[in-house]
């Protein structure tokens, strides 16, 4: 008796949990504050070694400065802080702002472009459903019944069941077209990131006299730029995120299991197709003829995915699995394979073009998993 094997489904590609990217760009956010700071903390060192040289040239001041640093064990944050060394302080930071500023910029556009992409995915599958069932309704499901009521009485009642079962498919097919539509969401928010300007940043120091109480108005200004950036480019990047997975969702959950149907309902009536054949040899051709419905449908099922750039994945029997495209259903003995080995795919797995590839050549197009394929593995 076959065994079924229960195994924990995974989740591969593009498609990471939520937690984790959360995880990840918290570290990201905690490195950028850390950068920030510690630039600062190097601006303020310059400008107080800048302050502490003029002291020294207006007279030796600087010197019972210079012992007063050794003796608080060299912090300078409490150096008085003058209006050359706040000018001095103000270019450094624009300058490194203008850097940070273009590095979030980007990663804005990164979010807007992927949240762009499913989108434009999104009213790509609603048409290729909105085709197929025009298609189905107008042209295959009409030839279909004009076939069976063509033939005899006593062979339409023994092709009912799975005359019926082309029905079910029909109204699957007809239950996507309101479900896709709701994809079809082609406004994607514009998102102006904040900046600090220059007279911004004078405005700050203007009434700070030393640098203890300038490092920490500074380090608040920029906390507060950087958090309104955060949610800027992470309310895109949800969106995007968002999108892609009811899109991946959509394909897996609803379309699959229609063309799963198709190639059940195929593979069961093809004896039933064979005995009828030879029970009525009449009617052959017209038996043939009612069968091919399902070649149609299947035919263009795949063209559907096609358009929406899933395509079915090549899995080779009596080759090693691998565990990130196939789900192993069921273990059998065969001597003629090592263990390990495919014998039989159960479950055709698909797999999508990844919104990074490249299309301008095969070879740098880059597939992710979107189901995978059910396999007989051999255990001897």
């Amino acid at each position: 008796m076959a065994r079924k094997v229960r195994v924990r489904k995974k989740r591969f590609g593009s498609r990471d949990s939520a937690l984790e990217k959360q995880l990840q760009e918290f570290d990201r956010r905690i490195s950028g504050l850390e950068n920030q700071v510690a630039k600062i903390l190097e601006i303020l060192q310059i400008v107080a070694q800048a302050s502490r040289l003029r002291e020294r040239e207006n007279g030796g001041v600087g010197e019972s400065a210079g012992a007063g640093e050794r003796e608080s064990g060299g912090k300078t944050h409490d150096q008085p802080l003058g209006a050359a060394d706040k000018m001095q302080l103000i270019a450094q930071l624009v300058e490194e702002e203008e850097k940070n500023y273009k590095a979030d910029e980007q990663q804005l556009n990164d979010c807007y472009i992927q949240a762009q992409h499913w989108a434009h995915r999104g009213v790509m599958l609603f048409d290729a459903i909105a085709s197929t069932m025009e298609l189905c309704q107008n042209k295959l499901f009409p030839e279909d019944r004009k076939v069976k009521n063509e033939l005899p009485v006593a062979v339409q009642e023994k092709l009912q069941k799975r005359y019926e079962g082309i029905e079910i498919i029909g109204r699957m097919l007809a239950r996507l077209v309101e479900p896709a539509r709701e994809l079809c969401e082609t406004e994607t928010p514009n998102r102006h990131l904040p900046r600090v300007s220059k007279p911004e940043l004078i405005d700050v120091l203007s009434n700070e006299t030393n640098q203890e109480s300038a490092h920490q108005a500074i380090a608040k200004k920029l906390k507060e730029i950087g958090d309104r950036r955060y949610k800027c480019i992470a309310e895109i990047r949800e969106l995007a995120e968002r999108r892609q997975q009811r899109w991946l969702n959509f394909v897996e959950k609803k379309v699959l299991p229609i063309v799963d149907g198709i190639e059940s309902g195929q593979r069961y009536s093809q004896p039933l197709v064979n005995q009828l054949k030879d029970e009525n040899p009449t009617w052959s051709t017209k038996l043939d003829d009612w069968f091919k419905i399902y070649h149609n449908l299947h035919l263009n099922l795949l063209h559907l995915l096609e358009q929406v750039q899933v395509y079915p994945m090549q899995v080779k029997t009596k080759t090693l699995i691998d565990y990130t495209r196939h789900e192993p259903f069921d273990l059998q003995a065969d001597e003629s394979l090592p263990n390990e080995y495919i014998k039989e795919v159960i479950r055709q797995g698909y797999e999508y073009l990844s919104e990074k590839s490249k299309v301008k050549s095969q070879k740098s197009k880059e597939f992710l998993v979107l189901r995978t394929a059910q396999v007989v593995v051999v255990k001897n």
